[in-house]
């Protein structure tokens, strides 16, 4: 559970982190474009555009598979949450039958003893 903790924290910086991703994204867009811009209209020999796409479309993509690892590990994340409730309900679940079962455990015992400890096992 502390490990939920540690990850709800930081998402809470995520925004801030994504938002100046998008900015530094649009920075390079809009500089792509102006080097583009400048070789249509003549401007060098397009060197420094094809690079400069090339960039941009590398940064997209790890961009996109950045996003796709971060979905994926917040769905493991969520599932192991789960897995560790049923886990701790179950272990819960068997101290009681394990204290059940060291309560009537013997067959010793007077008739209202044996009474007693047939209604606890009911």
């Amino acid at each position: 559970m502390g490990m939920a903790t540690q990850w709800e924290s930081k998402g809470a910086s995520e925004p801030e982190a994504g938002a100046t991703s998008t900015k530094a994204l649009d920075a390079f867009d809009s500089l792509c474009q102006k080097a583009q811009t400048l070789n249509e209209l003549g401007y060098g020999d397009g060197g420094a555009t094809r690079p400069a796409l090339q960039l941009l479309a590398r940064h997209q993509q790890l961009a996109k598979t950045v996003k796709e690892k971060l979905r994926a590990s917040q769905l493991g994340l969520q599932e192991h949450q789960v897995f560790e409730e049923t886990l701790q309900s179950t272990w819960a679940w068997l101290r009681e039958v394990q204290g059940r079962i060291t309560a009537i455990d013997s067959t010793m015992g007077s008739k209202a003893t044996l009474e007693k400890h047939l209604l606890q096992i009911q």
